[in-house]
């Protein structure tokens, strides 16, 4: 049962810490004698399951590449992250500037957007047209209501802006699919009274009669073989 399953457990743990054999923590284990070759395994990374390539563990920022970043911010402001990391934070991607900025300005208390966000949401006449080609168009063709009412937003944006609308309004985000209607399979007829165009016997009527022939002729024969 579990209730013994966990006491068999927590007696080969205890057997194992007693005997050294626990895993310690990360940081013992760096210190430890085998921690230059862990030390050399995380900075080249680990071999991942069903791909050939390594993942690199993530590094740490560095107090110098910090106080890049802030001397980029002090110049741009904030949004500007690609700015940032062209010309200051050089040893970083764009998205790891973004996801930094975020972290730090969260610690702060403040949000990272830049004052140009508010050009991004979405005017009232835009929501108006979008409406329009909702009740024209219907859902789920985002990309037509994008190209012929709401042309200053892309299809991911109209899509977007419907998930968030409908959301709100607590109504699906697609109309339902009708249900199927069943098939209605033609009745079948008896083969043995088919007949085709002009009164004629079908080839399987005719079949049937060559067996029925043949059988009674089979009859026949062996009452006269019989007498």
């Amino acid at each position: 049962n579990g209730r013994g399953n966990g006491r068999a457990f927590r007696v080969w743990f205890v057997w194992k810490r007693e005997r050294g054999m626990a895993r310690k923590k990360l940081a013992e284990r760096l210190n430890g004698p085998d921690g230059e070759a862990l030390k050399a395994s995380r900075a080249s990374g680990v071999v991942v399951k069903n791909l050939n390539k390594r993942r690199a563990f993530p590094v740490p920022w560095t107090p110098e590449e910090h106080q890049l970043f802030l001397s980029g911010v002090d110049k741009y402001g904030k949004g500007e992250w690609r700015k940032v990391a062209a010309e200051f934070v050089t040893t970083r991607t764009v998205q790891q500037v973004r996801d930094h900025a975020k972290g730090h300005f969260k610690k702060l208390g403040e949000k990272a957007s830049g004052p140009n966000h508010w050009q991004h949401r979405w005017k009232p006449d835009e929501h108006e047209r979008f409406m329009e080609g909702l009740r024209v168009l219907g859902k789920s063709n985002w990309t037509a209501i994008a190209k012929n009412y709401v042309r200053t937003k892309s299809p991911q944006q109209v899509t977007s802006h419907a998930v968030k609308h409908f959301k709100k309004t607590g109504e699906p985000f697609c109309d339902p699919k009708p249900p199927k209607e069943p098939k209605l399979k033609a009745p079948r007829q008896n083969p043995a009274q088919e007949m085709a165009v002009g009164g004629e016997p079908t080839i399987r009527t005719k079949l049937k009669d060559t067996v029925a022939w043949h059988a009674e002729s089979l009859m026949t024969l062996t009452d006269t073989t019989q007498q």
